[in-house]
Formats: C-alpha cells, structure tokens, sequence
C-alpha cells in the first residue's frame, strides 16, 4: 500500500488503474502519481474477501490486518484523510480507495462501483500476493 500524490515528483511514478465498466463490455483507465515507498506490504495483511454480495447491496472487499499490520494501517489512515491509497500487487495499480477516517480495528472495506466479478478478482490478487 502507497500514498497517492497530486503530481509526479522524483519519489513517484505512474501507474494505471483499468476500470471495467459494470454493465458494458468498455474499459477506461485512471492514471494516478504514486509513491514508490512502500508503507504496508503483504506481511501486514492476513486475507481478503468479498461482502455484501447481493442486492441491495453493492459488493466490497473486506481486508483483515493481522497485528503490527493493524497499528500501522490505524496511524497511516489517521494522518492520511482525504488522501488516497494505492493498493499495488507485482507492480500493477488494483485500486485507489480514498481514505475517508482513521480505521482501526483491523478490518478495511473498500467500497466502490465493483461488480461482483471485480470484488471478486481484488480479494483475489490480494489474497494470492499474502500466500508469496
């Protein structure tokens, strides 16, 4: 997990998201300036599932913290509001969620327009990076 910032500067670099949109065969992409420090990587994750899998709901993708994992995600998202957070896996962009409050506790959701093949496919490349 890395900080997203405004602009690319010299401790950034560039990278992609591909949104696959819901109800049409289309993609589109965001380009984002990401930092390359990295500030949480796959020691501080346990797992990754899909919730809210059914209407009414919209599909999320919970993550589960182990530990150290959780104190450090807790002071990351407390000085970070506002701000976003890549989720990067073997150098791909999946995700940029906008960190909304500090969250402690251990458990992130991460909300958005996924389909279910999307939430899916996320908890899926995240769980497969922990196992490495």
């Amino acid at each position: 997990m890395r900080l997203v910032q405004d602009a690319l500067i010299t401790d950034t670099e560039q990278l992609t998201i591909f949104h696959s949109l819901t109800y049409t065969n289309d993609t589109t992409t965001e380009t984002l300036n990401v930092q390359k420090k990295v500030l949480l990587d796959e020691t501080a994750v346990r797992s990754a599932s899909v919730k809210g899998e059914g209407p009414p709901s919209a599909p999320e993708v919970e993550i589960v913290l182990t530990e150290n994992g959780q104190k450090l995600f807790a002071d990351l998202t407390r000085q970070s509001v506002g701000r976003r957070l890549a989720i990067v896996v073997d150098g791909k962009l999946l995700v940029a969620p906008r960190i909304e409050m500090e969250i402690a506790g251990g458990r992130v959701r991460i909300t958005g327009r996924f389909s279910l093949r999307e939430a899916i496919e996320l908890a899926t490349k995240i769980n497969d990076a922990v196992k490495k």
